[in-house]
This record gives C-alpha cells, sequence and structure tokens, in this order.
C-alpha cells in the first residue's frame, strides 16, 4: 500500500476528542469499580479476622435499622460481598466499553447512549429530593448522549 493511503487512512480514523475524553472515563470508572470492590472485600476479611467483628457489623446493620429491622451483620456481610461482586462486573463492562468505544465500535456507542439516556432519567427523578445531583447528571449524561447519538464527527468514526 503506498505510504499516502495509509497516512490517509489513519488520519480518517482518529479519534474525535470528545471520544477520547468518554472512552477515558470509562476507564477512570472501570478502575474505580475495582478499586470500590477491592476495599470492600479487604473491608470484609478485615472485619471477619478481628474479635468484634460481630459487633462492629451489628453496629453498621443498626444503621441501617430505619430502613428494616431485619438487617443482621451476616446480612450486612453478604450485601457487601455482593455489591463487590456487581462492581467487579460493572468494572468489566465500562473496561470493554472504554475500549470499544477508542477503537470505534458501534456496539460501545450505542451501549453508552443507553447508559447516558437511563442517568438523565434517573436524574430527572433525583431533581425532586437533590437538585444539584439531578441537574449533575441530566447535564453530563445528556451531553455525552446527545454528542454520540447527534454529532456527524462521532457518527463518522463510528461508521
Amino acid at each position: 500500500m503506498p505510504r499516502k493511503r495509509v497516512q490517509k487512512l489513519r488520519a480518517s480514523r482518529d479519534i474525535p476528542l470528545g471520544v477520547k475524553i468518554i472512552s477515558i472515563l470509562a476507564y477512570v470508572g472501570s478502575g474505580l469499580m475495582a478499586l470500590t470492590a477491592l476495599l470492600l472485600l479487604i473491608g470484609i476479611a478485615w472485619l471477619s479476622s478481628t474479635n468484634d467483628s460481630a459487633q462492629i457489623l451489628q453496629q453498621v446493620a443498626s444503621g441501617f435499622g430505619a430502613i428494616s429491622n431485619e438487617i443482621t451483620a451476616a446480612s450486612v456481610t453478604i450485601y457487601a460481598v455482593l455489591f463487590a461482586i456487581v462492581c467487579i462486573l460493572l468494572a468489566i463492562v465500562n473496561f470493554f466499553v472504554g475500549r470499544g468505544l477508542g477503537s470505534g465500535k458501534q456496539w460501545a456507542r450505542v451501549l453508552t447512549i443507553i447508559y447516558a439516556v437511563i442517568q438523565v432519567i434517573s436524574g430527572l427523578g433525583i431533581l425532586r429530593t437533590n437538585t444539584g445531583n439531578g441537574l449533575f447528571a441530566i447535564i453530563f449524561y445528556g451531553a455525552i448522549g446527545a454528542y454520540l447519538a447527534f454529532s456527524d464527527e462521532t457518527k463518522k468514526f463510528f461508521k
């Protein structure tokens, strides 16, 4: 292949700045989810090795007493482990979405748009109780979804 043609092909596949930023944010989200899972698992392992673990977990459970009287120390441990597993799964998904966005995969773009729409709808619900967080979700995820869905630059990149 002639050298000019190779350079032209590379130039036509340059990642748009917005897509690059969203891809990096997905990687950061993946790292934060993995860190959350790791800290939860370390915390549960540490608590199970201490003599006061039952008492500490009971205090944590009593903090949730307003939600339910049936929360016990064992259920706090189970919920923490389940939450850690969900965090690990989300970290894996975020990693591959970031990778897919960076390499121009259409499925990653569609998945990110769907997630952004869900977050905007969630932000509308949050507006009733917490205006700041609701507005942030609507503006931030609305901008991401609109950029990926309607920008000619991104449409061209993901073809």
